[in-house]
């Protein structure tokens, strides 16, 4: 049966339409399998370059010659460990203030870049893969910077040397959440010992680092990388199991209800009100913001920890 063409015309629009229907399901699946694919394969570097970093640290940590009796955190504040493995200063790099052009070329590009960690202590080179560069809002007077950063919370370092940007990092840790996923979190150093209680003073006989301490001279340190997921929302799992919808239960990014658990050591630096929450490491808890079905929610997120022990090589005199 020949159709009219008024007929053929419906017939061809209706045509139309399913097409995009199905192309809008598949587009939608064909995102989330991408999105997957690349913030999982990010993830898979991150824990790769955070067990380097902690092989090498841990080994130079042990080859150093440094007193016998001191603790971890008395180690890093030597000046040996300073220069030669780690410091905390160059966690964040601020790209126009510290790194020289030494190619001639517009702009602080590779070769400058390349030159200028060619200097650095071991241990912040081996942290470079983990580091991202971004121009970041602080807000206010400390306007915008490019900077080189370890992932984490940006925070100002009264401490700082001049020669410093005047930022560091700290790792948030998220160790509750109320019902709208709003967190409680403790505060983690980029670079710890792995003992019960890292962040706390701790005497020579209980310090791993120590040879005075039961585990006689151990450097048993611990890297700690934050990875939130740049494309894929955080979203609270329901009691009924994994295959419940949980569309309705975004964790929020409502930085302004974020709280630090009780107990909590001081923070080695002071968090910055105004720094814009965007992005995946946004905000002044370096939560970070996605949006999502027209709600800021938290991107997706896990907290990765690497750690090396190795027996310290010391000469002991009896």
């Amino acid at each position: 049966m020949k159709l009219l063409p008024s007929q053929n015309r419906y017939a061809s629009q209706a045509c139309s339409g399913s097409v995009m229907v199905e192309f809008s399901l598949l587009a939608l699946i064909l995102y989330v399998l991408l999105a997957s694919m690349v913030e999982f394969g990010r993830a898979y570097v991150l824990v790769q370059g955070a067990e380097q970093a902690a092989r090498v640290g841990a080994r130079e940590l042990a080859l150093l010659p440094l007193p016998a009796s001191l603790t971890f955190e008395e180690a890093l504040a030597t000046p040996a460990v300073l220069d030669r493995v780690y410091d905390a200063n160059y966690l964040v790099i601020d790209v126009q203030g510290q790194v020289p052009d030494i190619d001639g070329n517009p702009g602080i590009g590779g070769p400058d870049i390349d030159a200028y960690f060619a200097l650095l202590p071991v241990l912040n080179r081996a942290l470079r893969p983990l580091m991202t560069r971004e121009t970041v809002a602080l807000g206010g007077a400390l306007g915008e910077r490019d900077l080189i950063r370890y992932p984490g919370a940006l925070l100002l370092d009264p401490s700082a040397p001049p020669d410093a940007s005047g930022l560091t990092v700290a790792i948030p840790q998220v160790v509750d959440r109320d019902p709208d996923g709003v967190e409680t979190i403790v505060w983690r150093r980029v670079v710890e010992e792995v003992r019960a209680s890292p962040q706390g003073p701790v005497p020579s006989t209980e310090s791993p680092f120590s040879v005075l301490s039961s585990d006689a001279g151990l450097v048993a340190l611990r890297i700690h990388v934050p990875f939130q997921a740049a494309t894929l929302g955080s979203y609270r799992l329901q009691g009924t199991g994994p295959s419940e919808p949980n569309l309705q239960h975004p964790n929020l990014a409502q930085d302004s209800a974020v709280s630090v658990a009780a107990g909590s050591p001081q923070l080695w630096g002071d968090v910055i009100p105004s720094l814009d929450s965007d992005g995946a490491y946004g905000g002044p808890y370096g939560l970070g913001s996605l949006t999502a079905l027209n709600t800021e929610v938290r991107p997706f997120r896990r907290l990765f920890t690497a750690q090396s022990i190795q027996r310290r090589e010391l000469p002991l005199g009896l």
